[in-house]
């Protein structure tokens, strides 16, 4: 029997050895999922889908609390049940959005250890980094904890600014990082390997969790909609958006700032795919220097309604050469990417194969709830 502190462990890194030897030791099987198992991989799903990272991680740390070895035993498999979750949405965004909150609380976890030196080092070797600890002569007033060979430092690709290689001590083809940086690292270790183990093979498994899935998606969807006021406008899904579109999309109801070649190709791909010219413009309202005339005057002249030229959406190669690429997407257009989405999405949704029990009622996963840090394990989500 695993004591409280391996479980909890393993529930903080749910990728670790640790993690997947209790896993293995406990049998998890699809044919018998707990109710506390399936709530908690679907509070994964949607919080990678939505990026609601703050609420996550807040979450995370209130579990944490928890002194019920049943609660973590009972939901020991839900990282593994997430996994296969976006699988079956058959979406590279989706990978990487759950392989960057699994990062991303992995380094928020990491930072509040209270031995976080000693499990920051056994991190490494997990992962198989490599690393030497440095003699007290060389740690710079405690400043550095060890040294990294260059090449095993860029193994994988480094997309946090802390990162950046022109920031770091560098010495004789050694990296020297302090343990806040060797966190960081490792988290984005850990993105690299979770990307690199999805999507799991999902061949055979049964229909009612492509039910889920699909249910966890609408629901994710319709709350997008809902924060961006689209809820009225059933041609554009915020969820089939490609990754550079979702971007702006977001920076955009967040009233940040764009450049002009921003906002022009944002505006030109919402018309391309439906958006009416008045959702459009409400789209630039919250912008620090919105104009109602001269943003209805732009939208109305890219989409054909003033002169004679309607501007299409712009091409993977333009927004390459405008700066606004943030993936390595399998299309030559957003516009492409959005309607391969929006086809996938249809074909998802109407699977060839039967329900597995004709005339029932269609499944419809638990809604999270706030956590209760007195609960039993059924009463967690």
């Amino acid at each position: 029997m695993p004591s409280l502190d391996a479980l909890k462990f393993a529930d903080r890194y749910p990728f670790s050895k640790n993690a997947k030897a209790l896993l293995r030791e406990y049998a998890f099987s699809l044919d018998n999922v707990s109710p506390e198992t399936l709530a908690r991989a679907i509070h994964w799903v949607e919080s990678a889908l939505t990026s609601s990272k703050s609420d996550f991680f807040r979450r995370e740390a209130e579990r944490q609390r928890l002194n019920s070895s049943q609660v973590f035993e009972s939901s020991l498999p839900a990282f593994a049940l997430a996994k296969v979750f976006v699988s079956l949405l058959e979406n590279p965004l989706y990978y990487d959005k759950l392989a960057r909150l699994c990062a991303d609380n992995t380094f928020s976890f990491l930072e509040a250890e209270p031995n976080k030196r000693e499990i920051v080092l056994d991190f490494a070797g997990e992962l198989g980094l490599d690393f030497e600890l440095l003699g007290a002569h060389e740690t710079g007033s405690g400043q550095w904890v060890a040294r990294i060979p260059l090449s095993s430092y860029v193994r994988y690709p480094l997309s946090h600014p802390s990162l950046r290689l022109s920031s770091q001590r560098v010495e004789k083809g050694q990296v020297f990082v302090s343990e806040a940086r060797m966190a960081r690292l490792e988290s984005e270790w850990v993105y690299a390997k979770v990307r690199e183990s999805l999507p799991v093979n999902v061949e055979g498994i049964p229909l009612k969790y492509r039910e889920i899935a699909l249910e966890v998606l609408r629901r994710v969807s319709m709350g997008q909609r809902r924060a961006l006021g689209l809820e009225g406008l059933g041609s554009v899904d915020p969820a089939c958006f490609p990754p550079c579109m979702e971007k702006l999309f977001k920076e955009l109801s967040e009233g940040k700032n764009l450049a002009h070649m921003a906002r022009f190709d944002v505006a030109c791909f919402m018309n391309e795919i439906g958006m009416p010219g008045g959702q459009i413009i409400q789209l630039y309202a919250k912008t620090p220097n919105f104009n109602e005339k001269v943003t209805r005057y732009h939208v109305e002249h890219l989409s054909g309604k003033r002169g004679r030229k309607k501007y299409s959406a712009p091409s993977c190669a333009k927004v390459r050469e405008h700066g606004l690429c943030v993936a390595n997407c399998p299309v030559k257009t957003p516009l492409q990417f959005y309607r391969n989405e929006r086809e996938k999405k249809k074909q998802l949704e109407s699977p060839e194969e039967k329900p597995e029990t004709p005339g029932k009622e269609a499944f419809r996963p638990p809604v999270a709830k706030p956590l209760n840090k007195n609960a039993t394990p059924n009463t967690y989500s």
